[in-house]
């Protein structure tokens, strides 16, 4: 309460709370004060620096910085001898804060000039061209660099501080400079489109080739923009056009996945080499089916690039969101249920990682909504995170009981990565929520053993059997257990879970949690009634387990691989 009194100045509230409740003056209190700059609390709240040694006054400065109040600023700096804190000037733009640093009477004139060479490189973030320029003229580093590695030149240009740039170039700023992703200044005036820029960089020496740490030129950097002329004067300099970065990309081949047309035209029509493949083995065709639009591929096929079946453009095109990329794509194709490696259709693509309406577009032109790929799945197994055509799949006719090769479900296959208002859709649909998969498990089971308390609630409601036991005879009672999972299991044995249930081993929820030396589930099953006499088939109770494995470290595979044998 009375922090929140300094924070908003509310000084009679502040008055009141020490008077009559005598709360303490924190920390929050005095530098919530600086920041209100309520005289009458910061004063009271001043007393208690001087009586609390506990009070951190760095902390304070913080925030007169972020009040820019320069006269509680140089209270801290003559009054308590703090310095400064650069870094806190420059988030917050106080630029007033930071002369102070330089002289405590606030007078220019007197700024020690160690100091100037020092922070140079600060001023540009500052935004102020006309400080740069001062602090240059005093004696400042004109090559120093600061956050990043970035110098005065790598600021200017990236501010699109055009004149300050050229000051600092005549001046003899190095153009060849690199900061920590080893940028020269020429790569961010490539991305900015700064022509003028460019030239004089060029014309002082800057490497027209200089590669980063991802080996992209300046030519890579103007392929993602959309500046013609910043292309054709790289160009005109000298720029590799047909450069490769660490995974193989060209500037053509950026500029399709960027889906620059126009780039891309003017880079070909400057002798791209348009049929280069990546470090993925993927070509031009395909990474303008996945990114790019109709144009981009016409352009293509017309400089020669030949459409091969291995390509799966189909496939890749399923994915675009781009509108009209599919389409035209389809009418390069006939067959709309062509399988790659992973006998996986377009579909399979689309589903998992496409709009409605490239599904919408291949099920127009007779894609199998029912295709398996190697694993048995069907799109609508892939769909399942994504909702939205996951309904248009069920809309359309998907089986939402086909299976897979491990008898999953495309629900189960999901492991619950969708909502609850999903599943109750998904299961209004006439899914068998007690279908089983080829471990025998069900949706409960494992909704238990994954601790999805609110999927649980839903199913239970939705008439899972709660007793149901997968092929090692184990209830869903068993895997929660298993995965120690208190509260779930709490609420299956408070909807009338069988507490003493026995799997295939005849153990029962409470020989697992003795085994897993839970004692937080023990004393929940005890306390549930759990029967403690019941011995499994090696003749063990579950107190038999809590002795022998009292000083033993178990795991999962330990337990299941049967590593660790009772006998």
């Amino acid at each position: 309460m009375l922090e929140i009194c300094c924070l908003h100045g509310a000084v009679n509230c502040f008055k009141f709370c020490l008077s009559e409740f005598k709360f303490e003056i924190t920390q929050y209190c005095i530098n919530f004060a600086f920041l209100s700059g309520n005289p009458d609390i910061l004063n009271i709240c001043l007393k208690e620096l001087d009586d609390n040694s506990d009070i951190d006054l760095e902390s304070c400065m913080k925030y007169a910085i972020i009040s820019h109040n320069v006269d509680f600023v140089s209270y801290l700096v003559t009054e308590r001898d703090l310095d400064v804190d650069i870094d806190m000037c420059l988030k917050y733009k106080n630029l007033q804060a930071f002369l102070i640093y330089f002289d405590q009477n606030n007078s220019i004139e007197k700024i020690n000039l160690d100091k100037i060479r020092k922070y140079t490189c600060i001023t540009p973030l500052f935004r102020i061209p006309s400080l740069v320029e001062y602090f240059i003229s005093n004696g400042g580093n004109i090559d120093s660099k600061y956050e990043q590695d970035r110098s005065i030149l790598h600021y200017a240009i990236m501010n699109n501080w055009n004149e300050l740039a050229e000051i600092l170039i005549a001046d003899g700023a190095n153009v060849n400079t690199r900061d920590k992703e080893d940028c020269t200044p020429l790569h961010y005036a490539a991305e900015k489109g700064c022509i003028e820029i460019i030239k004089y960089l060029v014309s002082k020496g800057a490497n027209i080739n200089a590669d980063d740490k991802n080996k992209r030129t300046p030519l890579h950097y103007a392929a993602m923009q959309k500046s013609f002329e910043t292309i054709k004067i790289l160009l005109e300099k000298g720029s590799d056009i047909n450069a490769k970065d660490v995974n193989g990309f060209t500037p053509l081949l950026l500029a399709i996945k960027n889906n620059k047309f126009e780039i891309a035209k003017i880079l070909i029509q400057n002798v791209a080499n348009p049929n280069v493949i990546n470090n993925n083995g993927e070509t031009s065709l395909q990474i303008a089916a996945t990114h790019g639009g109709r144009e981009i591929i016409e352009l293509l096929l017309s400089q020669g690039c030949i459409i091969n079946e291995s390509e799966y453009l189909i496939h890749w095109a399923a994915t675009n969101k781009n509108i009209g990329t599919l389409d035209f794509v389809l009418s390069l194709h006939n067959n709309v249920n062509v399988r790659n490696s992973e006998n996986k259709t377009p579909l399979h693509f689309a589903a998992q990682n496409g709009s409605i309406e490239n599904n919408r577009t291949l099920i127009f032109h007779g894609a199998d909504i029912e295709a398996h790929d190697n694993k048995g799945n069907t799109p609508l197994h892939l769909a399942v995170e994504n909702e939205d055509v996951a309904k248009f799949l069920i809309e359309n006719g998907a089986n939402i009981n086909s299976v897979n090769e491990n008898g999953q479900t495309p629900l189960i296959y999901s492991d619950f990565r969708c909502t609850i208002n999903f599943l109750k859709y998904y299961i209004s649909k006439g899914v068998d929520v007690n279908q089983k998969d080829f471990k025998g498990k069900t949706l409960l089971h494992y909704a238990a053993a994954g601790k999805f308390y609110e999927i649980i609630k839903t199913l239970i409601s939705l008439g899972a059997d709660i007793n149901a036991k997968d092929n090692d005879g184990n209830t869903p009672l068993h895997c929660s257990v298993k995965k120690m999972h208190v509260k779930t299991a709490d609420f299956l044995i408070c909807n009338f879970a069988d507490i003493n249930a026995r799997n295939n081993k005849g153990r029962t929820p409470l020989h697992i949690a003795s085994m897993y030396k839970n004692y937080q589930l023990i004393e929940l099953l005890k306390l549930r009634n759990a029967d403690e006499s019941i011995i499994d088939n090696n003749g063990k109770t579950a107190d038999d387990y809590s002795i022998i494995y009292k000083d033993t470290i178990l795991t999962d595979s330990l337990l299941e691989n049967g590593e660790c044998r009772i006998t």
